[in-house]
């Protein structure tokens, strides 16, 4: 899961609004700001034990994330040059929150869009955040 993807799901289990994805953005935004400035570490938590068995987990999802970035956006984008960019979402649009993952949503050239809330759109995100290990959380690359 992406980070907004298991917000949204905490969001509708536990209160039940009719529109989880608005919430789950803003509390996404707010805590992507408490990380600023910390070195992105995918499936390492400061403080926290790792789980080898989530790491793995994670290395499978970077794998399918590389061939679904592939087949979709690889013929216009190369990945260490996009990649750069999820450091900036969510970001505010016309008042209203956005996450990268409503961005990739409506940003396709070509095919069926993928879904927010679904696995293959955590395989591009966790693929893309995989080429920004050691970068700073919310900073644009400089």
């Amino acid at each position: 899961m992406t980070l907004l993807q298991a917000n949204a799901e905490a969001v509708a289990r536990h209160y039940r609004l009719p529109d989880a994805l608005t919430a789950a953005t803003a509390i996404t935004a707010y805590l992507t700001t408490l990380g600023a400035d910390l070195p992105v570490s995918p499936g390492i938590s400061p403080g926290q034990p790792v789980f080898p068995e989530r790491i793995c987990q994670l290395e499978a999802s970077v794998e399918r994330g590389a061939s679904i970035f592939s087949a979709r956006c690889g013929s216009c984008h190369q990945p260490a040059e996009i990649a750069p960019a999820t450091r900036m979402f969510p970001r505010m649009s016309r008042g209203r929150p956005h996450s990268l993952e409503t961005f990739l949503v409506s940003h396709r050239p070509f095919g069926r869009p993928l879904d927010w809330a679904g696995q293959e759109m955590a395989d591009v995100v966790a693929y893309l955040v995989s080429h920004l290990a050691g970068r700073p959380v919310g900073k644009e690359n400089p």
